[in-house]
């Protein structure tokens, strides 16, 4: 699989339906139209430092591909964290602890976090999967997947656009 994003179960797909309803209940960050990201840059040193020219392409594709639906997204935050372990991310204690150091206002804030993702090209937690304030959501892609990456054919931007469908409830 080139998602890494887990099936729900009966009972997670019946919590995400309750949730989401006729739309009333669904978090700021789904609902305004606007959301405000915050893209977190993990590297190893050279490997995987992405410049804010290929941070901003990646934006506007995600800008372009849900632009039909209404939503435009709006760089809040771009950081750069140099740690191989995170960069190359093995295991869910990495992710946790990459998680609790870095989300930012995970309730009004879509967190992106660029890496070697379990080596998947992506995966994202759904909606109902933590509170809604919990630093333990975000996206996660495969640094090469920005538009003009070097994981061709992949390398469009369109891993974080089906991510963030993940992201705001939607299944493959």
């Amino acid at each position: 699989r080139t998602c890494g994003t887990e099936d729900l179960s009966q009972a997670e797909l019946e919590q995400l339906f309750e949730m989401l309803g006729d739309g009333s209940n669904r978090s700021s960050v789904v609902c305004s139209g606007t959301i405000v990201v915050a893209c977190h840059v993990i590297h190893n040193g050279a490997t995987g430092l992405l410049t804010q020219a290929e941070v901003d392409a990646q934006i506007a594709e995600l800008n372009a591909n849900f632009a039909p639906n209404w939503y435009q997204f709006v760089l809040g935050q771009v950081d750069f964290t140099n740690n191989p372990a995170w960069f190359n991310l093995q295991t869910g204690a990495d992710e946790f602890a990459m998680k609790q150091a870095l989300a930012l206002y995970p309730a009004q804030t879509l967190n992106i976090y660029s890496c070697i993702p379990y080596g998947y090209l992506g995966f994202a937690y759904f909606p109902t999967s933590f509170p809604e304030n919990s630093f333990e959501h975000g996206v996660f892609i495969d640094y090469r997947t920005l538009p003009g990456g070097a994981y061709v054919p992949f390398d469009l931007g369109r891993t974080a656009t089906h991510e963030i469908g993940h992201y705001l409830g939607l299944f493959h």
